[in-house]
């Protein structure tokens, strides 16, 4: 794995980033990832450095006429890894300037080396998609079944790009202990005082319940569109998968249930939608999430088998089934959501 830095990048930077790029890259010969180029920018202009790689990219015509969205669900983008090759043995990082700080307190920069191990894990998971096979063509997704794959395969490289960032974490920084003693520095001690659980909550409220149901029953009335509904779903889906992925690994390193398993299991959005979508998930990740090439594609294709299953059976719960494709098209059939 090599790597190099793209002006405008600073010399803090650039050293953090060689640093971690060590650890990375023994990462990546534990697990057989054939070799990568990544380039990282710090741009001033995030979006408009993410856009111009994704036009240099042999996956460019994927991308369409679309403006990369920095908008999240709960948060925003800081960072995009980019394709610029098909088999992902060049990528390219984007990293938005205005929220890199290597300055400040321990904590800030604890977070700083957390934030670029996750995005510097992405190619590895990249390459050894694109390697083993577990994704033989595009996946720009077309059918709901194409969604409900590709949605878990994007949480599942969250989850694996913050183990790596844990194992990082561990192996470069300590904290000092009450006794005075010294331990290793963990993703939960990066992670925890983001509040990234409390925007969880904050969407579980604002968005899934009883957001969903009343956008469902909003086009059985006809006051939005078929294409509205299906759209909005999609994106929501995608964004509370990732949001939970990310919550998932500084949990487990801290020995916590997550956030659906504790302060929000008797969420509505939680009992009706997510918590036995999510819980399917995660059981079929189990030990398999971080694997060498030989068996990625194998336990790659598993996951997203049942990510699939799990995600059209939470459709149908919020209102959404779908019917046999021809072509580029499908049939949505819509009804009364579960309440």
């Amino acid at each position: 794995m090599a790597q190099s830095g793209h002006a405008p990048v600073g010399s803090e930077f650039e050293q953090l980033f060689e640093a971690v790029g060590g650890q990375v890259a023994e990462v990546a010969a534990l697990l057989d990832v054939p070799p990568i180029e990544v380039t990282a920018v710090v741009a001033d202009d995030f979006r408009g450095e993410v856009e111009r790689a994704r036009a240099s990219s042999e996956e460019s015509e994927d991308y369409g006429n679309t403006r990369y969205n920095t908008d999240r669900l709960g948060s925003l983008a800081v960072a995009q890894t980019t394709r610029l090759t098909r088999d992902a043995s060049r990528c390219q990082i984007v990293f938005d300037r205005t929220r890199l700080n290597l300055l400040g307190d321990p904590l800030t920069s604890l977070k700083t080396t957390m934030f670029v191990a996750h995005e510097m894990a992405h190619p590895l998971f990249f390459r050894l998609r694109a390697a083993s096979g577990a994704v033989e063509a595009s996946d720009g997704p077309v059918h709901p079944v194409d969604f409900a794959r590709a949605i878990t395969r994007n949480a599942a490289d969250e989850m694996r790009c913050d183990i790596v960032a844990d194992v990082v974490l561990q192996r470069m920084a300590s904290l000092s202990t009450p006794d005075g003693q010294s331990r290793p520095a963990t993703i939960a001690d990066a992670a925890f005082s983001d509040g990234l659980r409390i925007s969880i909550g904050e969407v579980l409220d604002e968005t899934i319940y009883p957001g969903w149901p009343d956008l469902v029953d909003k086009c059985l009335a006809q006051e939005v569109s078929l294409d509205h509904l299906w759209r909005t779903v999609i994106y929501q889906t995608a964004e509370m998968l990732n949001l939970l992925a990310y919550a998932q690994v500084p949990a487990r390193s801290a020995d916590i249930p997550g956030p659906l398993e504790a302060e929000y299991a008797e969420h509505p959005g939680t009992r009706l939608y997510l918590s036995s979508t999510w819980i399917r998930i995660l059981d079929a990740a189990a030990d398999t999430l971080i694997v060498p090439l030989d068996r990625f594609r194998d336990c790659e294709n598993e996951l997203v088998t049942v990510g699939e299953a799990a995600l059209l059976n939470m459709w149908e719960r919020v209102g959404l089934t779908f019917g046999p494709s021809h072509s580029n098209s499908f049939h949505i059939y819509v009804t009364k959501p579960a309440r």
